[in-house]
């Protein structure tokens, strides 16, 4: 897998820290989680609303 390296907040970053302590996960590992779960919640949310869409027609 290739990295780059990206710039955060200096509170996103200890934010980031913390949880990664807190769950035992590396940084890039729980970075990578909650973007995955964010990017899914809105693609769910956008296949909602388009569902919606098509039966109010």
């Amino acid at each position: 897998m290739e990295y780059r390296t990206i710039k955060v907040w200096m509170s996103t970053y200890q934010k980031l820290r913390l949880l990664a302590a807190l769950t035992g996960e590396t940084m890039l590992a729980a970075l990578d989680r909650l973007v995955m779960r964010e990017l899914e919640a809105r693609q769910k949310e956008q296949r909602g609303d388009s569902q919606i869409r098509r039966t109010e027609d």
